[in-house]
């Protein structure tokens, strides 16, 4: 064990708490797990029943892979700008040097802020970890703001080649996803074509020097962020600290009606799937014409500890990891 890697991730999140508590943030805790959760036909669940005092059956549960679930109810009931430390997990997960099975989630919520004031307040919060902590010269300038700012339509001309306004339709970034080289899976859709684009070449040539934000993502991408009014964009971006994301961010949806129209198509997806039945048909009706403006930003706290600390997986500042196929926990 590590003691030294164990007292930098102990600095590390103590920073992170003071720099939200002295924003004026309310630390929360919600739980990991949930009957029905928001659907996301790209993530995969894990789940599990919990039982009773009886024999029955049992309550089938889903673990939860982010704490959003929860949180936003609370910002719905009043509860001010808020934040959490969140254990999370994901099923499926690619074996990789960013990705474990159950991983540290740092999430907050920003009312009455967009997208935009997320990037000042994220800017704000590199800013405290590079003078609070002891980093080294490449990782300080790694994380050190500001952030560079470049919306999606912007590094897809940059490194891709691609105008993205004119390929709207699937056959025309089919055709640009072949011109470099990739071989999407013949019944790809449109998202699945842009992101495959987006991690084999975007990405991939992003700058590691200094942190990148990539803003404004395309509409047919479905998410919970708000559409740019007039614009075929979502105010969203996702942070990048030496080529990894670290961040995603929304100015959330707060509209009830397209709420509803996201959990009805994302619900359609997973039962064409054929996945569990898991989406709460209620949740929609946490939003109202009270419900105040907001922001949101999710973080993985284990993939920013590894670029902080300059180590070259998540394997290396977490306490324990676990390993697909395989029951053997290892510690750092």
């Amino acid at each position: 064990m590590d003691r030294e890697i164990l007292r930098f991730r102990a600095s590390c999140v103590r920073e992170i708490r003071r720099f939200f508590e002295e924003a004026g943030y309310l630390e929360v805790d919600t739980p990991v797990v949930s009957g029905k959760v928001i659907p996301e036909p790209t993530i995969d669940l894990l789940n599990t029943t919990i039982h009773g005092a009886g024999d029955g059956p049992g309550t089938p549960v889903f673990l939860l892979p982010s704490p959003e679930f929860y949180m936003k109810r609370l910002v719905a009931a009043g509860s001010g700008s808020i934040f959490q430390f969140s254990r999370c997990f994901r099923d499926r997960e690619p074996l990789s040097r960013l990705h474990s099975p159950e991983f540290l989630m740092l999430e907050w919520y920003t009312v009455n802020a967009d997208y935009i004031a997320s990037i000042e307040t994220t800017e704000a919060l590199l800013e405290r970890l590079c003078t609070r902590l002891d980093l080294t010269a490449s990782a300080a300038a790694a994380v050190s703001p500001p952030v560079l700012r470049m919306t999606i339509e912007e590094a897809f001309s940059k490194y891709a080649g691609i105008d993205l306004c004119a390929c709207g339709e699937t056959r025309a970034l089919r055709t640009e996803a072949e011109r470099l080289g990739l071989t999407p899976a013949l019944d790809a859709d449109w998202p699945e074509l842009f992101h495959l684009i987006l991690l084999s070449e975007v990405e991939q040539q992003l700058p590691v020097g200094r942190p990148v934000a990539l803003l404004d993502y395309p509409a047919q991408v479905s998410c919970l962020a708000k559409q740019k009014a007039g614009t075929p964009w979502r105010e969203r971006w996702e942070l990048y600290l030496s080529g990894v994301e670290i961040a995603n961010c929304f100015t959330e949806m707060v509209s009830p009606a397209e709420v509803a129209a996201y959990f009805k198509r994302e619900g359609t997806e997973l039962r064409k799937a054929g996945r569990p039945e898991q989406t709460d048909e209620s949740f929609p009706d946490i939003y109202d014409t009270r419900h105040p403006a907001c922001s949101g930003v999710a973080l993985g706290l284990d993939r920013l500890l590894m670029v902080l600390s300059g180590s070259d997986s998540i394997a290396q500042v977490m306490p324990f990891t676990l390993r697909y196929g395989d029951a053997q926990e290892k510690t750092i």
